[in-house]
């Protein structure tokens, strides 16, 4: 959705879930008739979100590949986020430690999550590097340069 954008706190209320928030100046603007049908939509896909990738974050004790497992977490972040840029006037106010603290994970590996989704756009592509020997420390060290 182009124009300007908005941005959205989401908290995390006891019992009832996920709650999305946005600044009076949007509400006050009056640019969306039903501020309200928007904000649900936002929890709704944020609450989805969290809870595959809390899932997901479940796997890791498997013994599942971990390079897997953080790329599927990043693809379920960026399709939110691009839902957000998409469909709503909205961007996730301070992004990065809102998602590290629902989904309980460090800042770090959320950093490193992202750059390997960033770095790595399909699955096909993913499989590929794993076999030549891509390895999760690449990430969350900080120093994959595209070599794999």
């Amino acid at each position: 959705m182009r124009g300007p954008r908005y941005p959205v706190r989401i908290r995390n209320e006891k019992g009832t879930g996920f709650i999305a928030v946005v600044d009076v100046a949007f509400v006050l603007r009056g640019e969306d008739g039903d501020v309200g049908k928007l904000l649900k939509a936002v929890e709704g896909h944020y609450t989805e979100m969290i809870n595959h990738t809390r899932g997901l974050l479940g796997c890791l004790d498997n013994g599942t590949k971990r390079v897997e497992i953080y790329w599927d977490i990043g693809s379920a972040i960026k399709k939110f986020l691009d839902f957000l840029d998409r469909e709503t006037p909205f961007y996730l106010a301070n992004k990065n430690s809102t998602l590290a603290r629902d989904l309980g994970i460090g800042l770090t590996t959320l950093c490193g999550i992202t750059r390997l989704r960033k770095s790595i756009r399909t699955r096909k592509e993913l499989k590929k590097k794993i076999e030549n020997g891509l390895k999760w420390a690449c990430f969350s060290r900080g120093v994959y340069r595209g070599t794999y």
